[in-house]
């Protein structure tokens, strides 16, 4: 797997789906934000994430994306597993840091009716939803190999 440049909605071919909203997919993103690196999913022309209690909006960002010949032999290589109150299973996939915080895992968590991108802090999945910045205990981790 690897970060692709993109910016203002777009996706390069063989993005990872990290969730979903409204029927649609949400590919991972990643964009750097306050001297860190934040992942999120790709909604509308940005990649959304939750930071500091808010939801923040980057319309230059990254997608994670897998090579499809070595997923289609063997997709289990990239799943999502899942962990609470700040588990990280052993494989996860560390897309993100913050100040103070080195490495932080990629999860996914429900909520409202959708799965939402973001990364493990502390005990809980934090993602960007509806403006705000969402904690959510009972997650899933991103794991690859």
């Amino acid at each position: 797997m690897l970060w692709v440049p993109a910016a203002n909605g777009t996706v390069p071919a063989n993005a990872i789906i990290g969730g979903n909203e409204a029927g649609r997919p949400l590919p991972v993103c990643r964009a750097i934000y306050n001297k860190g690196v934040h992942p999120g999913k790709v909604v509308g022309k940005n990649c959304n994430f939750g930071y500091g209690g808010k939801e923040v909006l980057a319309p230059q960002y990254d997608v994670l994306v897998g090579n499809p010949a070595v997923l289609n032999k063997s997709p289990q290589l990239v799943r999502w597993i899942a962990a609470q109150g700040g588990q990280v299973p052993l494989g996860a996939f560390f897309g993100a840091y913050e100040p103070g915080r080195p490495i932080l895992p990629i999860c996914q968590a429900p909520y409202q009716g959708g799965v939402h991108v973001g990364k493990v802090v502390g005990r809980n999945c934090n993602f960007g939803y509806g403006g705000l910045e969402v904690l959510s205990p009972q997650y899933a981790v991103l794991v690859v190999g």
